[in-house]
């Protein structure tokens, strides 16, 4: 009822991935409130590279739950539980802290990029998110300038006052703020110019497709020219094949992540993985 409400459909078929109170999800949420404890939330790692040279600029954290019963539970599944339960701002606390040490332990093995994290809603509704991360990054010893955070258009259009006053505080500390899946919401450009923005990430419902369908290709030339007009690098999301990355060098598109370049990679295998990726880039460019 309160889907076709929502939709303003009249009427909807029942469907259990839009039930909130589902037995399901009911247990996801009594164990999400123990997993941070337990130890069983994980990050992986995924790279972003700038598409001429292959250099690895940053990567993006995403967070995995190693569920004892369901195995690995992803974030479209995590997220709206936290946000429900009113536990999104411990865990995004808990994947700042995490990986401020991955990121102090990646330089001490002479590896020097940025780590993107993903914000909700949630986070530029609490009063106290600004304070919080200052500590954490405080307590590791790390200067905020090493992270990314990256926001939705419909996060920041839920309350765009409130998002332009916290995103600009956090811009303040050093930290580059980034537009992620640029193009399915329904931002203002207005808004996209008050907005700190240094980076834009297109999302990959357009690249994908942009070898077959013109008018894909058309939306990324276009956006990538209005990221460029307004001061903001460019990073194209989700290609999955070698044609589609050299389409995008083409049309002025510097940065790019996707699974032709890598899918996301446990700790471990990212230090292993981006090493291998700087010796192969120091000896094929000198």
């Amino acid at each position: 009822m309160y889907v076709a409400k929502r939709n303003k459909t009249g009427y909807e078929i029942y469907n259990p991935k839009y039930d909130e109170y589902s037995m399901g999800k009911l247990s996801l949420i009594s164990d999400l409130r123990s997993a941070i404890a337990k130890n069983q939330l994980f990050m992986e790692y995924q790279p972003v590279i700038e598409i001429n040279s292959g250099k690895v600029i940053s990567a993006e954290a995403l967070l995995r739950w190693n569920h004892p019963e369901r195995g690995t539970v992803y974030p479209d599944d995590i997220i709206p539980v936290a946000e429900q339960t009113g536990l999104i701002n411990p865990v995004t606390y808990w994947i700042i802290d995490t990986t401020a040490k991955y990121n102090k332990k990646l330089k001490s093995i002479g590896v020097n990029i940025k780590i993107a994290i993903n914000l909700s809603v949630y986070n530029l509704q609490d009063h106290q998110f600004v304070e919080k991360i200052i500590d954490i990054f405080d307590e590791n010893k790390i200067s905020a300038s090493e992270f990314i955070m990256e926001v939705t258009e419909s996060v920041m259009m839920t309350n765009p006052q409130q998002s332009i006053e916290v995103l600009n505080r956090l811009h303040e500390l050093g930290i580059e703020i980034a537009v992620d899946d640029f193009g399915t919401g329904y931002s203002s450009l207005a808004y996209l110019k008050l907005l700190p923005l240094s980076k834009l990430k297109i999302d990959k419902s357009f690249i994908m497709d942009m070898i077959d369908d013109d008018n894909d290709a058309m939306i990324v030339s276009s956006t990538i020219d209005l990221a460029h007009n307004l001061g903001m690098q460019v990073i194209a999301e989700g290609f999955e094949e070698k044609e589609i990355l050299e389409l995008l060098s083409i049309l002025g598109c510097k940065l790019g992540q996707g699974y032709f370049i890598s899918r996301p990679i446990s700790d471990d295998n990212f230090e292993k993985w981006i090493v291998k990726q700087n010796k192969h880039i120091d000896n094929e460019y000198g």
